[in-house]
């Protein structure tokens, strides 16, 4: 009875004058140009109104932006409307709405002054803080209208609020970016800011700097300013770059000529520069003349002194850059310019020796030149470096780490994709390999049981519960690629005991308590990820069921919902539909595989305890042996279940009967 009256009162509520007036002023407000005035008759129907009563009424927010008036009008600059809302009608100054930046499209909850800073509304922003604003306010990501301004490069709205408004410059958001880091696409800017006081290196959570900012972006009037004001070129961010290394990671060639000429560094360390940015050349820019030029010049530096040259740190040959060494000599530079492959599988090595192998570029690096590869047919190039990346971000970030899951991703789904071109023999059935499968499976695997305790812990952390559960599709992909790669027995014994050790871990998905016999029964209930489109139809798939009941799955596993696989295969792809189709080829066969390891087909779930396997099996006019799967213990449980009173059977036996 309560809930009806509160309904009903919500009811009369909204057909009250007082929500019609607000309606017809939350909708004049959005509407108006930048230079409206409050109409007349309008205007009259709120002044009629008591000082708290208008208060209260423009103090609502609309129903679809969950805006104010106040907001909406400091939003589009009406001066004349702002000035109103607060002088006549005492609006909310610090009440919040939702605005979306036009840079970036994220949506924040903001204040009206944040909110102008923002737009360049400088006549606004000037009315507000008049009014008593909060010019230190944060929107939910920390940021302050003078450091968002400074985002937006409004140099005259953060020349106001810094030195008329008395606006904190020093203050950063959550993530520890200033006002200095938020503008250096504005060389006047970042001179304003420091001329008033702003810390020159001041780092972010990335432990990243102005002048880091400054030369990611390509900005060399304001990479030139920092440095003049004293801008430290050897902060590390949290990845181990410097300004230096930052400059060749990003190939801007006039400020690393820049920072040569400003910054005293060690003849070592321009040569590995001038490496560097070779590299970055072949990588980034595709432009190998000026990379061979760069790599000359760091030679001209080692072997400026003959009787004490700088020598490379030479790493052993690896087979992924197809055992090649490094070039340490002007001959073997002039050899790489009639070989331009061989051009750029130097590149991986220069920066997999400058950056060191757990470095972001460098895994980036390999995906960019294993998808070029791809993209030449060469695919079994492509699989070896992606390989190899996946172990370089296991190994600095864990499996669990979104960066991992994408790569693993993407090479599964290249080795289905190798596997299905191998059948329509446009490729060599030699290009899928044993040991690139293989060792796929063991990177994944080796830090499961780690995976599992952190999906476990609480809070829930959502991104990484979703890599987890695309990484056991992955898994049950990989077993599909295991089934049709060519092995040798002690090879397939091999595999069968990694999947046995990894059965035993019990890993279920996160968001629906499936098992990877679950995800191999029924393509509906895997997570979906960007790598699906187009993706081969192998699921469900049989044999795969096969072999996770060979190494020790459980047949008669339950997922959230309990509901077990048999059940699972048995609904159907038009489960709740009020015709039962008859089960496809490859779902049948998943069923016969299902029934034949002892999948038990009596248990009821669903609404009302409806559901049972056999009878979603005889629905479909799947034909089994009912009598060989229905054993004398369940025909018993359905009995009582019918016939017996729930209080009158032993405590023992009442999960048994509740399950029929």
């Amino acid at each position: 009875m309560k809930s009806i009256l509160s309904g009903r009162a919500a009811s009369d509520w909204s057909k009250s004058p007082d929500q019609t007036l607000f309606r017809e002023l939350h909708w004049f407000v959005s509407k108006a140009p930048p230079s409206a005035t409050m109409r007349g008759p309008l205007a009259a129907r709120l002044e009629r109104l008591s000082r708290p009563e208008r208060r209260a009424l423009v103090s609502q927010v609309g129903a679809e932006d969950g805006c104010s008036p106040l907001f909406l009008a400091a939003k589009e600059g009406q001066l004349a409307l702002v000035e109103y809302l607060l002088d006549v009608c005492d609006a909310d100054i610090e009440q919040r709405g939702e605005y979306e930046v036009a840079n970036d499209r994220t949506r924040h909850r903001v204040t009206p002054l944040w909110c102008a800073a923002v737009a360049g509304r400088l006549p606004v922003v000037r009315c507000l803080c008049r009014h008593g604003a909060d010019v230190n306010c944060q929107s939910d990501s920390g940021s302050t209208p003078v450091r968002s301004a400074c985002f937006m490069t409004h140099l005259d709205i953060v020349v106001y609020l810094v030195t008329e408004a008395g606006a904190d410059i020093l203050r950063p958001n959550h993530s520890g970016g200033t006002c200095l880091i938020n503008s250096v696409q504005s060389e006047p800017l970042c001179d304003f800011l420091i001329q008033h006081g702003a810390q020159v290196n001041a780092v972010d959570i990335q432990h990243k700097s102005a002048l880091h900012y400054a030369i990611q972006e390509h900005r060399e009037e304001t990479t030139r300013l920092l440095l003049r004001h004293g801008a430290d070129p050897f902060v590390l961010s949290k990845a181990g770059d410097d300004a230096l290394q930052t400059a060749c990671l990003k190939g801007d060639a006039t400020i690393f000529a820049l920072l040569k000429s400003k910054v005293q560094y060690s003849q070592e360390r321009l040569a590995d520069a001038y490496e560097l940015i070779g590299a970055t050349f072949v990588d980034e820019n595709r432009d190998i003349k000026t990379a061979l030029s760069y790599w000359r010049q760091a030679l001209l530096i080692r072997y400026r002194d003959p009787e004490n040259p700088i020598v490379k740190r030479l790493a052993e040959p690896n087979k992924v850059y197809l055992n090649q060494l490094e070039f340490s000599t002007f001959e073997e530079l002039d050899d790489l310019r009639l070989d331009w492959d061989a051009v750029k599988i130097q590149s991986l090595i220069v920066t997999e020796r400058v950056l060191g192998v757990t470095h972001k570029d460098m895994t980036f690096r390999l995906m960019y030149r294993g998808a070029a590869y791809a993209d030449s047919l060469l695919f079994q190039r492509c699989i070896d470096l992606w390989l190899y990346a996946l172990k370089l971000r296991v190994r600095r970030d864990r499996v669990l780490f979104h960066e991992s899951c994408f790569t693993a991703q993407a090479l599964v789904r290249l080795l289905l994709d190798v596997q299905e071109e191998r059948h329509g023999a446009s490729v060599s059935p030699d290009v899928l390999q044993f040991c690139d499968v293989s060792d796929t499976l063991s990177v994944i695997s080796s830090q499961m049981e780690e995976a599992i305790r952190l999906v476990q812990l609480r809070p829930v952390y959502q991104r990484q519960q979703k890599d987890f559960d695309v990484l056991l599709v992955t898994l049950t992909r990989l077993v599909y690629l295991l089934l049709h790669v060519r092995c040798s027995d002690q090879q397939r014994l091999h595999w069968k005991r990694q999947l046995y050790r990894l059965l035993k871990l019990r890993p279920r998905t996160c968001a629906e308590g499936n098992t990877l016999l679950h995800l191999a029964v029924s393509a509906s209930v895997q997570p979906k990820s960007q790598f699906d489109d187009a993706l081969p139809d192998i699921f469900p798939s049989a044999e795969v069921a096969a072999v996770l009941l060979e190494c020790g799955a459980d047949v008669d596993a339950t997922n959230n919902a309990g509901v077990t696989p048999l059940l699972l295969a048995a609904r159907g792809p038009i489960y709740g539909n009020s015709v039962h189709a008859p089960l496809n080829t490859s779902t049948a066969a998943v069923v016969n595989v299902l029934l034949e390891a002892g999948a038990h087909v009596d248990r009821r779930v669903g609404p009302r305890k409806r559901d049972a396997a056999h009878q979603l099996l005889d629905l479909a006019r799947h034909r089994y042996c009912r009598v060989q799967h229905a054993p004398l213990r369940c025909l018993a449980a359905r009995v009582v279940s019918r016939c017996v009173p729930p209080s009158a059977v032993p405590s023992q036996l009442r999960p048994w009967v509740n399950q029929h």
